[in-house]
């Protein structure tokens, strides 16, 4: 890590909870563990080190130390595009951090946010750590990107400084448990009359996607499209009121062509999946990960998202 780099981590805003060592009988249970300072700096510069690595060699492989889920599928896909079929693309990393929150913990797996720039893009990421247990490292799991100009929500903190972790179904205190909302929200995506269509505020992704369904040509394919919705795992109650809930969503587009046309998804991530023209079916299937912000008042709405294709299909 450069001096330059080592010296802003001096400035981090650390949101944690004190440490304790762990039960000597079960390296899974501790009486209570967060993030230090020091303890994110090395995760986080571990992290954009093997970024740096993998983007210099080509090797996704390498993304397996420090990444998991479904951000592991989105930027291994990434750099298959680029390195297999020259397509640009963009992937994950952390290029300054100005907030950490992390919470208290009696038992694995930990967790901490990390919420920074990242300056060629002119955004923010919210990268949210995971380690599942005392023998494995620390990943990074979700990474939803916000606009530059976005200003993170402040979390609800308890006495000693923790973020206050939510469960899926939690109701108290909020009009929507958060694996509702994200569910309701998934909804509206894939139905542009879905019930709850009114219930959130309009935001860019959505947009796109509408784009996206409106632009098929129907003289050329027939195009669906279906979207599915994960278990919400981490969701943080705000300081304000409400809830900041992370959601990964799947999207799947299918095409059958009509009549003697061909597709091609020349200069993009796709055009990496097949070799040669589509000419009878092809399914695509997406990644998303979300950060969706439900307000104590007022109506729901994705401040962050970042997905890309993460396998296609077709003949």
């Amino acid at each position: 890590m450069s001096r330059r780099r080592a010296a802003a981590w001096l400035g981090l805003l650390l949101m944690v909870g004190a440490c304790a060592v762990p039960q000597p009988k079960d390296l899974d249970v501790v009486t209570k563990k967060a993030v230090t300072l020091s303890e994110a700096s090395n995760v986080i510069g571990r992290f954009n080190q093997v970024r740096d690595d993998v983007s210099a060699s080509g090797e996704a492989r390498r993304l397996r130390d420090i990444e998991s889920g479904s951000l592991l599928a989105i930027d291994t896909a990434a750099v298959f595009a680029r390195e297999h079929r020259g397509v640009a693309t963009s992937t994950t990393r952390l290029d300054d951090t100005s907030m950490i929150i992390a919470g208290s913990f009696k038992r694995y797996p930990l967790w901490f946010v990390a919420v920074g720039e990242v300056y060629a893009d002119q955004q923010q990421v919210a990268g949210l750590f995971v380690r599942s247990s005392s023998t494995k490292p620390w990943r990074l799991e979700l990474a939803p990107r916000l606009a530059g100009s976005t200003r993170f929500p402040s979390v609800q903190l308890t006495d000693d400084g923790s973020a206050v972790l939510l469960a899926p179904d939690e109701r108290r205190g909020l009009r929507l448990s958060p694996q509702t909302l994200a569910s309701r929200y998934t909804q509206v995506l894939a139905d542009p009359g879905a019930k709850y269509a009114d219930d959130f505020v309009p935001d860019a992704f959505l947009a796109s996607v509408r784009e996206l369904q409106g632009a098929q040509p129907d003289e050329l394919v027939k195009f669906t499209q279906t979207w599915s919705v994960e278990p919400v795992r981490y969701a943080l109650r705000l300081a304000a009121g409400g809830a900041l809930v992370f959601a990964s969503v799947q999207r799947t587009d299918h095409y059958r062509v009509l009549g003697k046309h061909v597709l091609r998804w020349e200069g993009s991530e796709a055009a990496a999946f097949f070799s040669r023209p589509v000419r009878s079916a092809a399914t695509l299937t997406y990644s998303h990960q979300l950060l969706l912000l439900m307000p104590n008042r007022g109506k729901p709405v994705l401040i962050g998202q970042y997905g890309g294709i993460v396998g296609a299909t077709g003949h």
